[in-house]
């Protein structure tokens, strides 16, 4: 073997040395790009969910103010729907992985249907000091409960 084919066989083996990392390493950076984008998208998708979440819980609120005010069926209804949407929203953010979040706030959420559905019928009854006291020390108390567990979750 002369010393040009030696010299040009080092070469191409150098040139292999130093073009396989090249091509493992963008293997390996094309695959962490794609895990960072889902990441961040499903981050974003929380994050909406979340937003839309604090958005029907204040809802809950203000419809559950209405029932105490105007105590009718029509009232009653939209409580219903507000509290649905809101327990809906609830169960998605189970998807994201939340650190049981989601479970917390549905929980909470099935506490204020409960509590809504007994105060309405005192109201209806013409117990108005019982509704007081049913949205005073059960609603109030779970919609506080179900701010606290999503609080932590917005911050993320």
């Amino acid at each position: 073997m002369t010393l040009r084919s030696r010299l040009g066989l080092g070469l191409v083996i150098i040139a292999a040395v130093l073009v396989v990392p090249l091509f493992v390493a963008r293997t390996a950076l094309l695959r962490l790009h794609g895990q960072v984008r889902s990441l961040r998208e499903g981050e974003f998708q929380a994050s909406l969910v979340l937003g839309r979440l604090r958005d029907a819980m204040s809802d809950v609120r203000a419809r559950e103010l209405a029932v105490g005010v105007t105590p009718t069926d029509t009232a009653h209804l939209e409580l219903r729907q507000a509290l649905s949407k809101a327990e809906a929203l609830a169960v998605s953010l189970d998807r994201h992985q939340l650190d049981g979040a989601a479970d917390s706030i549905h929980s909470d959420l099935v506490k204020v249907r409960a509590a809504a559905e007994d105060e309405f019928r005192a109201m209806r009854a013409g117990r108005s000091a019982l509704a007081d006291s049913i949205s005073q020390t059960r609603i109030k108390p779970a919609l506080h409960d179900a701010d606290l567990a999503l609080t932590p979750e917005e911050a993320v």
